[in-house]
């Protein structure tokens, strides 16, 4: 695997994590102090995004294998996630960000699902180790960035900016 296919998986799977993890704290209290929802509704909320999340993953396998198609799953997802994340901000009601988060979760599942499955493909035995690593560090990277830019972009405006802005990370993976 070159190095310049190593750092596309890399950033591919940070702009994936980056969106997830930097808009994860406030989704709760987007749907509370916006939406108007309790405690319960918005725990169960976050439940079906990470069950979202999960099948995007499970999923990503499962089309992987049927498709062998994954840079344009990558792409695809890539695509649905931009949409869905930017309409949360205009959500009005629990069920529509219920549906356009799992929308976005499901995308990031397959998308993230696809990068380490071409990581796979394309790293010899000996390296594996190396590239799983360098592409496993992407997360806390994406973390680390995700709350570096999201905490002063919502102290500046407001949640749903944060989804405008935060969306068009997707762009990247174009």
């Amino acid at each position: 695997m070159t190095n310049k296919q190593l750092a596309l998986l890399f950033i591919s799977m940070a702009v994936n994590f980056t969106v997830a993890l930097g808009a994860l704290p406030f989704l709760p209290l987007y749907a509370t102090d916006t939406l108007g929802v309790d405690s319960g509704q918005t725990g169960i909320f976050l439940s079906i995004i990470s069950i979202a999340l999960t099948a995007g993953a499970i999923g990503g396998g499962w089309l992987s294998n049927k498709f062998h198609r994954r840079k344009l799953l990558i792409l695809i997802s890539s695509v649905a996630g931009l949409i869905s994340f930017w309409l949360l901000a205009y959500t009005t009601d629990i069920w529509q960000l219920t549906i356009l988060a799992s929308i976005t979760w499901l995308s990031i599942g397959i998308g993230s699902t696809m990068v380490r499955i071409i990581g796979g493909i394309l790293a010899d035995e000996a390296e594996r180790g190396r590239v799983f690593g360098i592409i496993g560090a992407a997360t806390p990277f994406a973390a680390l960035i995700g709350g570096a830019v999201s905490g002063p972009i919502v102290d500046r405006w407001d949640i749903p900016t944060l989804f405008m802005i935060m969306s068009s990370a997707f762009i990247i993976q174009f």
